[in-house]
């Protein structure tokens, strides 16, 4: 068998009965899955929004994080407020009593520093020797003490 170009070598398997069959592959299919006949027509209508628009539109989704009106991203405050639900109750009082909380934080420490905080209290759970940085140094201590001041200010607020 000779080939012409360098696709043609596929062209055993693509006249095979298989190919047809194959659920996901190099021929456009239908929603449901199943061989639609037309091509490498539709395909390059999709190529074109895979190629040029699905880039774009995941840009524009990821270019600017939502912030609240305190500074602190939106996925950082529900983040906070599930945390706190989950070890305080999931009912409305305690959604509205969290989301005051972190309120109260934000009010008080700025979002860098908080990110800092929150790093330091997820890094000293770890066990051995590479938790012992994360809570025995000087600034590990001094980010704790400002953020468990902050959340006493908060419960004593809003709790």
């Amino acid at each position: 068998m000779q080939f012409k170009r360098k696709t043609d070598i596929f062209r055993p398997y693509r006249e095979s009965k298989d190919y047809f069959n194959m659920k996901v592959g190099a021929r456009c299919q239908t929603p449901s899955g199943a061989f639609n006949g037309k091509g490498k027509t539709e395909m390059k209508k999709h190529s074109v929004f895979r190629v040029f628009l699905a880039p774009l539109i995941a840009l524009s989704w990821t270019a600017s994080p939502t912030y609240a009106a305190n500074g602190y991203p939106t996925v950082a405050i529900a983040d906070y407020v599930l945390g706190c639900m989950i070890s305080n109750g999931r009912s409305r009082e305690v959604l509205e009593r969290c989301s005051c909380s972190i309120d109260v934080i934000s009010s008080i420490i700025p979002y860098d520093r908080y990110v800092t905080a929150e790093t330091f209290h997820r890094m000293a759970q770890l066990s051995g020797e590479k938790g012992v940085l994360f809570h025995q140094t000087a600034p590990a201590r001094n980010s704790t003490a400002e953020m468990r001041r902050a959340q006493a200010e908060a419960d004593m607020r809003c709790f």
